[in-house]
């Protein structure tokens, strides 16, 4: 058996499988996190909220889609940009044009 089947369990039998999750700072071409897990641990459950977010422009694919954690940046006084998923039917609050 492979020796790392127990650390990185995958979704086929006799596999391994890793996930690597990376936030990166574009404008200082750093990363900000950087975690490696199994294959089967969602990567959403990888980003945590905090303070940290505060300034910050996060871009989300779907599988980050979460009206919950976009809550959370916005309280932290961040930002995001992300795909609407099909059967979204958001509501416009307000207008941004001058």
């Amino acid at each position: 058996m492979h020796r790392l089947l127990t650390a990185f369990p995958a979704t086929h039998e006799d596999q391994s499988g890793a996930q690597l999750y990376l936030v990166y700072n574009v404008t200082r071409q750093t990363l900000a996190q950087f975690n490696l897990t199994d294959e089967r641990t969602h990567e959403s459950s990888q980003f945590c909220t905090g303070n940290w977010l505060r300034g910050r422009l996060f871009l989300f694919d779907l599988g980050f889609y979460s009206y919950r954690r976009f809550s959370l940046i916005d309280e932290n006084d961040g930002y995001f940009v992300s795909r609407l998923k099909t059967n979204a039917n958001p509501r416009i609050v307000g207008d941004r044009r001058k």
